[in-house]
């Protein structure tokens, strides 16, 4: 009887260490959005990478006529086009070398007779899993070379998952060539075990789903999101059982309660079991636990979510571990040849087997030793390289690059970013697109010098569809924003919303502020594009620096929350000023929130009672006196306060609130008004609301036909609150849109004659206050 020599087991420590460090490169290559880099698949000449600048022309002329390239990094220059070329190109080299890694060591071993014959199927299937490995690899990547700027996220899932069942196969025949004296029969432990095994499979498919859809952006709290337990929209799409894997809200929910369940299950496994194994798995649990919170709060930085990923490898080694040694030793060891073995009783052969590999560890071959250093040099290399290279996004990348390097760099011709003639790729069950209310107007804009005889005067809502395609296209902003208006709502023209976002987004690039915020809703709302908070953030902060207030609004609650960009209620407050100065009644409401919650400033209940009363007085003047909902929750809201408040407390938020009107009046009149309006808001002697007086603010508001809010949220409370009053929601207006909102929309519809469509609308209101009026 003669045994596997050592340096079998160590060739196969290597191959898993290499595969490990395959993932981690997977994640970097994900994470930075470089897996489209490289558009052809050449396995065998694909190793040399382009040398001259010519070929790195052609290279970026390929990447450019590919969807990402053509959509999203139009502007890219040769240099930023290498930052992303270099990271896939190593990730699909480190893939060829595993396969030399395996081929050739095992060709070398069956030929000299040093592989058991239980071993040697198992090494093949390893060979032959690796390479099918490499194939699902290009199916993903190819499926975002066609209509698309980003892989399929199942194809994501299954390249990653793929990848993991392989390390995990290599990891449990590494543990079947060494040591077998620590394993016992503990039936319990190892059902467990198998168990979880299971279950981190499970929960890296939601996290590769969450990574595929660009999920983890969309709420960066804990341990609710954005506020929630159990978030909004989460079962918008129809039919319902899509958002399982097509929702970004519903897949990140999942992922979060999985891990929960996980992390409490592999804790019982330790405490119960108490071996030093379960106690290794239960301290990586908690790691893994920690690593995917800071992933989630920091809004996916790149190291961290890498190590997230790493994370979850290592757990399931420990518990590969777990289970390995919770099972008995087999009867014929796989690194035993053992003739006749039909002869031998079951405990003598594992006597022997035993036997013979103790005295195989005390004497290592010296090329063992030498593949263990080379397994310790990767180690330190990747680790080195993990901490020491900084891994910048790719809005960094773009905002580093000096303008004037592009056209230094770049020698090929920039395709149109976007335009009549480009559609940008759709979701699978696109979301409904904003409304007009919800979509800011276009601010007028002075005409180029000398085109004034070719510029139409008027609205730009009057102009024929022909004027107006002929004007967007020559740069009239006004023009672009109501062609992107009738492409989105269908109106006089056939409804085409990826090609009117390309219009908006064209507008934005152009400088126009009304356009810039629209294309942050786009973003946020998942409109056409692939949500993300960080743009939608990035496009905001492009508008809000032009002083537009519903930018400057939206921005602030996104730096409240910490979505899409780092937390930062300095900036929340200074900005919800901003645009509250302005006249804008949501931000009145958000300031006095602020201050009741005591999250983004120091908690000061005087002055959350005077931007609660400003909100309600404001709300109130612009829509007739009627009761809105932001106007109704404000004076609730208030009320509470004022019955714990002194009566120094009151004063000072009537002093406060008069300071503040005046602010706002003086801001938004065209001229200084001749008197002041008197403020709603309650005095020091009494603790009850003050009525609202009869003045008007005609002269400091824009007040709008339709008692219509800006905001989407109350847009949506608006018309739950008339869906309510007409007995068709039972529930009370909280400002979701959710699955019985919809379904009461479309009853009205119905009802009403009306195109059912289930969304919200400004039209929709109209014709549900007309309803009202009727009764």
């Amino acid at each position: 009887m003669k045994t596997v020599p050592p340096i079998v087991r160590s060739w196969l420590i290597v191959v898993a260490a290499m595969i490990f460090v395959m993932i981690v490169l997977g994640a970097l290559t994900r994470l930075t959005e470089s897996g489209l880099s490289m558009v052809e698949w050449k396995p065998v000449t694909g190793v040399v990478p382009p040398i001259t600048e010519q070929a790195w022309q052609a290279e970026l002329k390929e990447y450019l006529a590919s969807p990402q390239g053509r959509l999203v990094n139009s502007d890219f220059t040769v240099a930023q086009f290498k930052q992303i070329y270099w990271l896939e190109f190593i990730h699909r080299l480190w893939g060829r070398l595993i396969g030399l890694v395996v081929a050739v060591p095992l060709l070398w071993f069956w030929l000299s007779g040093r592989l058991s014959p239980g071993l040697k199927p198992r090494l093949v299937a390893l060979l032959v899993l690796g390479g099918l490995q490499g194939v699902l690899g290009w199916a993903m990547v190819a499926s975002g070379l066609v209509d698309r700027p980003s892989v399929s996220h199942y194809r994501l899932a299954a390249h990653l998952l793929a990848a993991v069942a392989l390390y995990a196969y290599t990891v449990w025949l590494i543990l079947e060539l060494g040591p077998q004296s620590s394993r016992r029969d503990d039936r319990k432990t190892r059902r467990e075990a198998t168990g979880l095994m299971a279950f981190v499979f499970v929960v890296m498919t939601f996290g590769a789903l969450m990574a595929g859809l660009r999920a983890g952006l969309s709420h960066n709290t804990f341990p609710t999101m954005s506020g929630y337990w159990i978030p909004p929209g989460m079962f918008d799409r129809s039919p319902w059982w899509i958002n399982i894997s097509e929702n970004g809200t519903t897949v990140q929910f999942i992922h979060r309660w999985l891990a929960k369940l996980l992390a409490l299950g592999v804790l019982a496994m330790a405490w119960r079991a108490r071996r030093p194994e379960t106690y290794a798995a239960g301290a990586m649990v908690l790691v893994q636990f920690c690593l995917g919170v800071a992933t989630i709060l920091s809004g996916v930085d790149i190291a961290l979510a890498s190590m997230h990923q790493a994370g979850a490898v290592l757990l399931l080694t420990t518990l590969i571990v777990v289970r390995h040694r919770a099972a008995p030793s087999p009867a014929r060891a796989l690194s035993v040849i053992v003739p006749g073995m039909s002869s031998l009783s079951d405990k003598s052969v594992a006597d022997k087997s035993a036997a013979d590999k103790s005295a195989a560890r005390k004497a290592p071959a010296s090329s063992s030793r030498a593949l263990l250093g080379l397994l310790a040099a990767v180690v330190v290399v990747a680790a080195f390289a993990f901490i020491a290279l900084k891994w910048p996004s790719l809005l960094e990348r773009r905002e580093a690059a000096a303008p004037g390097d592009k056209k230094e760099n770049v020698a090929v011709a920039r395709p149109p970013a976007f335009g009549s003639d480009v559609s940008l790729p759709a979701p699978t069950e696109p979301p409904p697109p904003p409304s007009a209310a919800e979509m800011a107007p276009p601010a007028p804009s002075a005409p180029k010098p000398g085109a004034a005889e070719a510029t139409p005067t008027g609205d730009p809502a009057a102009w024929p569809i022909e004027q107006l395609r002929a004007q967007a296209e020559a740069h009239n902003l006004l023009a672009m924003a109501e062609l992107s208006r009738r492409l989105i709502l269908g109106v006089g023209v056939a409804k085409d919303p990826q090609a009117g976002a390309g219009w908006m987004l064209r507008a934005a690039e152009l400088g126009s502020p009304e356009a810039a915020f629209n294309v942050g809703v786009m973003y946020e709302s998942g409109f056409v594009v692939e949500r993300s908070s960080t743009r939608a953030a990035d496009w905001y902060r492009r508008a809000s620096d032009k002083g537009l207030p519903v930018a400057e609004h939206n921005l602030a609650l996104m730096l409240r929350e910490g979505k899409g960009v780092a937390r930062d209620g300095g900036e929340a407050v200074r900005l919800l000023l901003a645009a509250a100065h302005q006249g804008m009644t949501a931000s009145m409401f958000a300031l006095g929130d602020i201050y009741e919650q005591g999250d983004a400033a120091p908690k000061d209940n005087a002055t959350a009672v005077a931007w609660y009363g400003m909100a309600e007085q404001f709300e109130r003047r612009s829509h007739d006196n009627k009761e809105t909902p932001l106007a109704k929750n404000a004076a609730r809201r208030s009320e509470n306060l004022r019955r714990v408040m002194t009566p120094v407390e009151l004063q000072r938020a009537q002093d406060m609130g008069q300071r503040e009107i005046k602010q706002i009046v003086e801001a938004t009149s065209p001229q200084r008004p001749g008197q002041l309006p008197s403020p709603a808001l309650p005095s020091a002697s009494s603790s009850a609301p003050s009525a609202p007086t009869g003045q008007t603010l005609s002269s400091t508001s824009n007040a709008p036909e339709v008692a219509w809010p800006n905001d989407k949220v109350e847009q949506v409370r608006a018309i739950q609150q008339a869906l309510l009053d007409l007995k068709l929601l039972k529930d009370k207006p909280d400002g979701a849109l959710g699955p019985m909102t919809r379904n009461a929309i479309k009853n009205f519809q119905k009802n009403a004659g009306i195109t059912e469509t289930g969304e919200p609308s400004r039209d929709l209101y109209l014709a549900l206050k007309q309803a009202l009026a009727k009764r």
